[in-house]
C-alpha cells in the first residue's frame, strides 16, 4: 500500500490535516491504534447508554471551533447543553455569575470526530511500531527513486487475528501525543534523522487524569434530576476535578421557555475526573476499579451519598490528558531525507482550537513541499 501522506493518529489534528490534504488532491491514509476516532474527544459505549469520558463538551474557543460548531448545528448533530456548569467549594456548589454556551451531542462527542473523518481512508485498530526509510534505488540515473517512509503496523491485541501490515508513504504526519511521537522518532534521531524535531517533541509535558464512568439504578433518577447542574467543576487542590451528569446532555430546550426541557427518563450516568496530582499518585496502579471506587466515594461525600453506589463502574487512565507544557510552534517540520511533520494540540496550545489550527497549518506546510501524485 502506497500513500502520498500517512497520518498517524485520528485525533482532531490528524483528521483535520488529512481532510485538508485529501481536498487538495493527495492520497492520504490515517492509521489509528484504537477503534474510535477523536483521541480525547472520546465517548464510552455502555449498556443502552454512553458517556463522554474525555473532552466534556464543545465550546467556542476561536475561529476553528466556532466553524465546527456551526457545521454540526447545521446538520442537527449537536445542541446546547441546557444544564449549567456550576463550581464546588466546600461545603457546597454554587453557580457562577456568568456562563457561556456549551454544546453536546445526543450520541456522544466522538460524533464531531466522525464528522471530520467522513470520506477518509482510516485503518483502525492498528498501531505504528516502527518508522524507517526504504533504501534509495541503485544507480546514478536521473530516474533513481528517492527513499520513502516505511511504516510497520501491529494490530490491537483484540484484533490479533489480523495480519501484521506495512505501508509506504512519501510523507508522514505524526498527530499523536508528544511522548508517543518521541518514541517513534527516537530510532530515527539515533540515525541522525529529524534530530531537531525529536529534541523539541521531548520537551512537551502532560498532566494525567483518572476517569470513573458510572451508571446507577433507576431509584436514583429523581435525585439526579433534582441536581441543578449538568457539570460541576472543583477547585485546584481537590482530588476531584469534574463531575458531569451525562444523561442531562439528552435534555433539549422546548420552543416555549416556560415549559420544562424535553428529555426521556434514563438511569443516571455520571463521569468523575480526577485532578492531575491525584492521577500522578495512582498512574501505575494495576487496580483501576479501586481508583474508580475511591473517586465515586469522594464524589458522594462532596455532593450526594448515592454517587458512591454505582450499578456499573468503568475506569479509564488518561496518561496524556492535558498538555502542561506545549510548544509555541503550530507544527514541527523536517524535510530531510523526506518530509515528516508533527502536529497536535500540544503545538501552539492545549485545547481543541489549537488541535484544529495545528492540523490545518501542518497540511498547508506539507503541501508546499510535496505535490500530489
Amino acid at each position: 500500500m502506497v500513500w502520498d501522506v500517512a497520518v498517524i493518529g485520528a485525533g482532531m489534528a490528524g483528521l483535520t490535516c488529512a481532510a485538508r490534504l485529501q481536498h487538495m488532491g493527495y492520497r492520504v491514509g490515517i492509521i489509528e491504534k484504537s477503534r474510535g476516532l477523536g483521541g480525547r474527544l472520546a465517548t464510552r459505549r455502555l449498556p443502552d447508554a454512553w458517556a463522554d469520558h474525555g473532552v466534556r463538551c464543545l465550546e467556542d474557543q476561536g475561529d476553528y471551533t466556532r466553524h465546527l460548531i456551526r457545521e454540526l448545528l447545521a446538520h442537527q448533530r449537536i445542541h446546547s447543553w441546557i444544564r449549567p456548569v456550576w463550581h464546588w467549594q466546600a461545603p457546597q456548589a454554587w453557580a457562577p455569575e456568568t456562563s457561556h454556551a456549551r454544546y453536546v451531542s445526543p450520541v456522544g462527542l466522538t460524533l464531531a470526530a466522525k464528522h471530520l473523518g467522513r470520506g477518509l481512508e482510516i485503518l483502525r485498530g492498528q498501531r505504528v511500531v516502527e518508522i524507517a526509510l526504504t533504501p534509495t534505488s541503485q544507480g546514478q540515473s536521473r530516474d533513481a527513486s528517492p527513499p520513502r517512509w516505511q511504516l510497520a503496523l501491529e494490530p490491537l491485541a483484540s484484533e490479533s487475528a489480523l495480519p501484521r501490515q506495512s505501508l509506504t508513504a512519501r510523507a508522514i504526519v505524526l498527530a499523536i501525543p508528544a511522548p508517543q511521537a518521541a518514541e517513534l522518532l527516537r530510532p530515527l534521531a539515533q540515525q541522525g534523522i529529524a534530530t531537531d524535531i525529536w529534541e523539541q517533541v521531548c520537551r512537551v509535558e502532560y498532566h494525567p487524569c483518572m476517569t470513573a464512568i458510572a451508571t446507577y439504578a433507576e431509584e436514583f433518577s429523581l435525585q439526579a434530576a433534582q441536581l441543578p447542574w449538568g457539570g460541576l467543576q472543583f477547585p485546584a487542590g481537590h482530588a476531584l476535578d469534574w463531575i458531569s451528569l451525562e444523561q442531562s446532555k439528552l435534555e433539549v430546550a422546548p420552543p416555549n421557555p416556560n415549559e420544562p426541557p424535553f428529555t426521556s427518563p434514563r438511569k443516571p450516568i455520571v463521569v468523575v475526573q480526577s485532578q492531575a496530582n491525584y492521577a500522578q499518585q495512582h498512574l501505575e496502579t494495576s487496580n483501576l476499579q479501586a481508583i474508580g471506587t475511591d473517586l465515586l466515594e469522594r464524589a458522594g461525600a462532596a455532593i450526594a451519598p448515592w454517587l458512591a453506589r454505582p450499578q456499573l463502574l468503568q475506569v479509564h487512565r488518561w496518561r496524556y490528558a492535558f498538555v502542561a507544557r506545549p510548544l509555541s510552534e503550530r507544527y514541527l517540520l523536517s524535510l530531510q531525507p523526506q518530509p515528516l511533520i508533527c502536529c497536535g494540540d500540544w503545538c501552539g496550545g492545549d485545547r481543541i482550537e489549537q488541535a484544529l489550527q495545528s492540523g490545518e497549518a501542518a497540511a498547508g506546510a506539507l503541501a508546499t513541499h510535496v505535490a500530489p501524485s
